[in-house]
């Protein structure tokens, strides 16, 4: 049985848990230029990510859209692909994920409030509380954090709490719009919100799986090819059974498979947990294991090359840290947007190739980068502070 209700509340919000009610809200909303959108899920238990609550909020009204009472969600999509409506996340990745999995699209354009903070001197890793805290003066509660989304029926704290998700965001919105214009900034931050919708950050392709494997660059080429072949089994497997990679196979057993490519059942089985794989599985994990043994030297795949650094580079590194975060924190700009560790690596030994030797960031801490190494300009202490010395 459903458990259908309007919520009121003082605010008026709106439960929508019927294809009418839906349809109803879309001409609302599309009477705005902005939406913003939070999705809650559960995956614990599965491969793919379960929609349980899809909350929507414009600059006047947020509702709350049960997946699980609708059906037909269909009318959804004209609203996420209209252009003349910014969408508006914070910390977009998985909403994106969900979205493009339940309906086919790529909601656009969009925003990202926890990308823009960045380029506003915040944490890349800002949470939403501490986003609205820090914009609209409001501390939000917390306390239903750890709720299990999919149970019925939801009480009106539960929904209040997940409407908070993006009752605060449209204003936040236009707050950072008016910050990043002033510091002239918006042409750098709208590109890394086009980025977000490429497809291809939220593709399952099996035989890519390999490469988000932990310990993964412990491996040599032979190994790696073995580790491609086992990986993209377990990818096949846990999609077709919408299984957690780990229940099919943890990434520990899928390096050490790698490392000893046992050829039997006999050697299969002296590696912890392999009993647990059925006969079958345990078949088609070998032939995984020959599959990869019989790839050809130009068929292995090859992680990014890492350049090996020495005790003397990796002090000269640190230097560079050091002014990175010196202009990080003049510029008002958190420090991981300019560059990683690897991306300095990188630049002290290939500085043309970089994203630094190009564009704002180039203008904002490449070229000093660049004098740093030549000897032009050094770092000094003042008062406590690093400040840049002049040669």
């Amino acid at each position: 049985m459903v458990f259908v209700f309007t919520l009121k509340t003082k605010d008026n919000y709106l439960y929508i848990s019927t294809f009418h009610e839906l349809n109803d809200f879309i001409p609302r909303a599309k009477k705005d230029t902005l939406l913003a959108i939070d999705t809650e899920f559960i995956r614990e238990k599965s491969y793919y990510p379960k929609l349980c609550l899809l909350q929507l909020g414009t600059s006047s009204e947020q509702v709350v859209i049960d997946p699980l009472a609708l059906e037909d969600m269909s009318p959804l999509i004209d609203l996420f692909v209209d252009q003349n409506i910014v969408k508006i996340f914070h910390a977009s990745t998985q909403d994106l994920e969900i979205i493009e999995q339940e309906f086919g699209i790529m909601p656009s354009p969009i925003f990202d409030t926890q990308v823009a903070a960045g380029f506003l001197g915040y944490p890349v890793q800002m949470g939403y509380q501490a986003i609205v805290e820090a914009f609209c003066g409001i501390t939000l509660p917390k306390t239903q954090s750890l709720t299990d989304w999919s149970k019925r029926p939801l009480d009106e704290q539960q929904l209040s709490y997940a409407l908070d998700d993006v009752k605060y965001l449209p204003d936040i919105y236009s707050q950072m719009i008016e910050a990043l214009k002033a510091k002239g900034r918006l042409e750098w931050v709208l590109p890394k919100m086009k980025d977000l919708l490429d497809k291809d950050h939220y593709s399952h392709n099996p035989h890519d799986a390999f490469k988000k494997v932990k310990r993964i660059s412990s491996l040599n080429r032979r190994q790696l090819g073995i580790a491609r072949e086992i990986a993209a089994w377990r990818e096949e497997e846990s999609q077709k059974r919408d299984h957690p990679r780990r229940w099919i196979l943890s990434d520990e057993i899928v390096v050490e498979l790698a490392k000893r490519a046992p050829l039997n059942k006999k050697e299969l089985l002296k590696i912890r947990n392999t009993d647990s794989l059925s006969v079958q599985n345990q078949a088609k994990v070998l032939s995984a294991i020959q599959k990869g043994l019989s790839l050809s030297k130009e068929e292995l795949p090859q992680l990014p090359r890492r350049h090996k650094v020495s005790k003397e580079v990796e002090s000269v590194i640190d230097l560079m840290n050091a002014l990175l975060k010196f202009v990080a924190d003049k510029q008002e700009i958190a420090p991981a947007l300019l560059a990683s560790k690897d991306d300095l690596v990188n630049f002290y030994f290939d500085s043309q190739s970089s994203p630094l030797a190009i564009g704002w960031r180039h203008e904002l801490v490449g070229n000093k980068l660049l004098e740093l190494l030549s000897g032009s300009i050094g770092l000094t202490v003042e008062d406590s502070k690093i400040e840049i010395l002049h040669k």
